[in-house]
């Protein structure tokens, strides 16, 4: 759901830069580096994996495209910290790089897949796992409901700020992207159980300790 240049006015991308960079400084300042050095090789491979997985795009319309995201999955592994500053990294690099996302709406684009995508993600997978019963639950409906939530979210944020723009009516907006994404959420959310499922059984030490003995429990 990148955002191209020409769609969002200058009234709406001007400030969405703002809190980029202001949500990208106050992620880097809590990830905690010192105390989580064994992560950064982690985050390195995770935003290998998600950048060539978010080549495959497909058009959704108004110079947008619906492809994977990967934040959720990146959020539960490594924290909502370290995965905002992985994402952005990601989108930086498409945009400057391979010219996949405006320049002016790379801070609308970090803020949608980078911040909210991470946030969603990690609070509604701890949501899930503390209302939510049995192992069964917590290794397979969390994880999929956080992928899902990861991607619809933030299409219906990147809608509202191109309604908010006039480039398309609102509610047509929110109707295309959100109904687009909410289909694209649910592959999401199978990535994100697999993922998890297969470190369960291959890497078990990669999982958060708070998350590896639920999910081994699936060995």
């Amino acid at each position: 759901m990148h955002i191209p240049d020409a769609v969002l006015q200058p009234i709406v991308w001007v400030p969405l830069a703002g809190v980029a960079v202001g949500g990208v400084v106050v992620a880097e300042r809590l990830c905690g580096w010192k105390e989580n050095e064994s992560k950064i090789p982690l985050m390195g491979v995770l935003g290998a994996f998600l950048f060539a997985a978010q080549i495959l795009k497909i058009p959704v319309g108004v110079g947008m495209s619906g492809h994977l995201i990967g934040s959720a999955l990146l959020a539960i592994l490594v924290g909502p910290s370290a995965s905002i500053l992985v994402m952005a990294c990601i989108l930086i690099i498409q945009c400057l790089i391979l010219g996949d996302g405006g320049v002016t709406a790379l801070g609308a684009n970090i803020v949608n897949l980078a911040i909210i995508a991470s946030l969603v993600g990690w609070s509604v997978h701890g949501l899930a796992n503390r209302v939510g019963s049995g192992t069964g639950w917590r290794r397979t409906v969390a994880p999929f409901v956080a992928g899902w939530m990861s991607v619809v979210v933030p299409s219906l944020a990147a809608a509202l700020e191109i309604g908010l723009s006039g480039t398309i009516p609102l509610k047509e907006g929110l109707i295309l992207v959100g109904a687009y994404h909410m289909l694209i959420g649910v592959l999401e959310g199978i990535i994100t159980v697999s993922v998890l499922r297969y470190l369960a059984h291959n890497r078990p030490d990669i999982l958060p300790a708070s998350l590896r003995p639920l999910m081994e429990a699936s060995r």
